[in-house]
């Protein structure tokens, strides 16, 4: 006996075959299937190559959305050493340029950048404190030799 003939003698299931052409669709290739092995064979075979093509979809979204994670897992590291690294150096020129206003006239240069070298500040930022101190007097001095006031 086929499955048509057996969704044939009952009610219901013809209803549900009426209702759902998923289950339509089953009793359909069901009988084609069923005809010759080498139909089923070759049925069996295909439903195993869309299961095959399924898995490796499914492979490949699940990879991309790996390398997606670990990008944004890179990113946000990389954003994160960024900032910490960029308030590093905004407290070490606070500390550099707090220092050299506290210390810039009694103590030798050497002195001073060892001193700070010794705390941990980078020579760089150093350099850069010293820089910027003196920017302002140079605006001052070169504007008092010029006769004119630097904030008007």
């Amino acid at each position: 006996m086929s499955l048509e003939e057996v969704v044939e003698m009952d009610i219901q299931l013809q209803e549900f075959k009426e209702l759902d052409a998923g289950f339509a669709q089953f009793v359909e290739r069901h009988g084609y299937v069923a005809g010759t092995p080498e139909v089923r064979h070759a049925y069996r075979r295909w439903e195993y190559d869309q299961i095959l093509n399924k898995l490796e979809e499914e492979r490949i979204a699940a990879k991309k959305a790996e390398e997606v994670a670990e990008s944004n897992a890179i990113s946000e590291a990389r954003g994160e050493a960024k900032g910490k690294a960029e308030g590093i150096a905004e407290q070490q020129m606070a500390f550099a340029l707090n220092y050299l206003k506290l210390f810039g006239h009694s103590k030798s240069k050497e002195d001073q950048d060892g001193e700070m070298l010794a705390y941990g500040i980078h020579s760089d930022v150093i350099k850069a404190a010293r820089k910027q101190l003196e920017e302002p007097q140079e605006q001052q001095s070169s504007c008092s030799r010029e006769g004119t006031n630097p904030e008007t």
